[in-house]
């Protein structure tokens, strides 16, 4: 990876590249950058035509922003809104998306632009990827967890019923712009889950990135601006720096990264996305400490260390220890594999939880939404940011009285079928399960050898606690 400053217009951007394609991300981490997209759009692609792939939400705070930017740089970009949240991480959607731009006799000169959180960045890396056999892509993550993981490093997917991110491609955006301006608009509960990336970016390299985050919570949580572009800018090297070494993931050590996700994963999916991914890889932290410890990897004290940064930052460790305020959806009985049902979804592919949280922007943006009709009868989940902090407070800890319950998700899944998920990871191979341990902090491994039972013990923590 090399970094420097680019011109005097953007003496703060960081650059990158991925040797063993010669593809090179450029990456701007600046205030402001939104409004100033245009130029940076037009140096890397001159006045190709853009299609914006966006969320109905993020479309209500940042979309008009981003469009006056590129129509500044004589460019109209092609506005594809999709529903917000994991229903639109699916081939269906990707279909729609694509339609619509072959009706648009859209070409291979085409730049797709996502415009979002990590669902958004993915959809919008598989758009690109398969548009004419690979269009070139650009990223405006919007949520903390896509600027710190989501925007670099090329993968994107898509969910199948059994299980996440199990269809995907490796494709490198060329151009990462990041406002962080844009995290000011996200209730605490979203970013609060992405420092569970940041935690984990620490807890595989050194040391000091991690006594970092245990003496800067206070301003991290108040999104200080000097606090938070450290914070990206750190992130965003420390995942250059593996990526680089290993960007198909061939050598192990861009395995290194998915520390927490295997049973944060089976998590996620058990629960039928109904909590944020990062409040899932939380949980997966936890779990893979314990794992590390009760495989003599490691002593105690590095479970207790993790367990006190993750509670620091305010995120749960098992789903036990998960509660929401009054004003998120209500819990659900557990379907019969033992996943978490939500409410339906309306005529419109909304839950009704779902809608109400999103009201104030619905209808505002008068720009084309991709794909309502055959999210009529899916799921309805809750999205994943941006929305209003009207009637939450983000994540509270355990404890907080009357203003605080249970999500009922500690008795709605069941430890088998967060090991039924965590079979089907897509890390597996030949049927053995591998996770990514720790020997210590910046120490991490890979094991395929984890005996059956101490997994199993893992997947009960997930769900119920110590």
């Amino acid at each position: 990876m090399t970094s420097r400053p680019a011109d005097a217009a953007s003496d703060r951007a960081l650059d990158f590249v991925l040797r063993s394609t010669d593809a090179v991300t450029r990456v701007e981490v600046r205030s402001g950058l939104l409004c100033e997209f245009g130029p940076l759009y037009h140096r890397t692609f001159d006045e190709r035509p853009a299609v914006v792939i966006t969320d109905e939400v993020v479309a209500g705070l940042h979309l008009g922003e981003l469009a006056d930017a590129l129509r500044a740089a004589h460019v109209e970009p092609f506005v594809q809104v999709v529903p917000p949240g994991e229903v639109s991480k699916t081939f269906d959607q990707l279909g729609q998306v694509q339609d619509a731009m072959a009706r648009r006799a859209l070409g291979p000169n085409v730049v797709v632009v996502g415009l979002g959180g990590g669902v958004v960045c993915d959809l919008a890396g598989m758009v690109a990827a398969t548009w004419i056999r690979g269009v070139e892509l650009a990223l405006v993550p919007t949520t903390l967890e896509a600027c710190i993981d989501a925007c670099i490093g090329g993968k994107a997917a898509v969910n199948l019923p059994a299980g996440k991110n199990l269809v995907g491609v490796f494709h490198p955006a060329r151009l990462v712009g990041i406002d962080a301006r844009c995290l000011k608009t996200l209730p605490s509960r979203d970013v609060r889950a992405g420092l569970a990336e940041s935690i984990k970016h620490a807890l595989l390299t050194d040391d000091g990135f991690l006594e970092w985050h245990e003496g800067s919570a206070g301003r991290v949580l108040s999104l200080d601006e000097a606090t938070m572009d450290e914070l990206i800018r750190r992130n965003l090297r420390i995942k250059a720096r593996i990526v680089e070494r290993d960007p198909w993931e061939r050598t192990g050590e861009r395995m290194l990264l998915n520390l927490g996700h295997t049973i944060g994963h089976a998590v996620e999916a058990a629960c039928a996305f109904r909590l944020r991914h990062g409040e899932c890889v939380a949980i997966g932290l936890a779990a893979a400490a314990r794992l590390s410890a009760w495989a003599s990897l490691c002593d105690r004290a590095l479970v207790d260390r993790v367990d006190a940064v993750l509670t620091q930052y305010g995120l749960a460790l098992s789903l036990a220890g998960f509660v929401e305020d009054r004003g998120a959806p209500p819990s659900q009985p557990a379907s019969a594999d033992g996943r978490a049902e939500l409410p339906q979804a309306s005529a419109d592919g909304y839950a009704e939880s779902s809608a109400a949280a999103h009201g104030s922007n619905a209808g505002r943006t008068g720009l084309p939404t991709a794909g309502h009709e055959s999210a009529a009868g899916l799921t309805g989940l809750p999205a994943a940011g941006h929305e209003s902090d009207a009637g939450r407070t983000g994540l509270p800890a355990a404890g907080h009285g009357s203003d605080a319950r249970r999500t009922g998700l500690s008795a709605a899944v069941r430890p088998e079928s967060v090991l039924d998920y965590c079979r089907r990871d897509k890390k597996a191979l030949a049927g053995s399960l591998r996770f990514v341990l720790l020997e210590g902090v910046g120490r991490p491994v890979v094991r395929s050898d984890v005996p059956l039972e101490l997994v199993e013990r893992a997947c009960r923590f997930a769900i119920e606690g110590d």
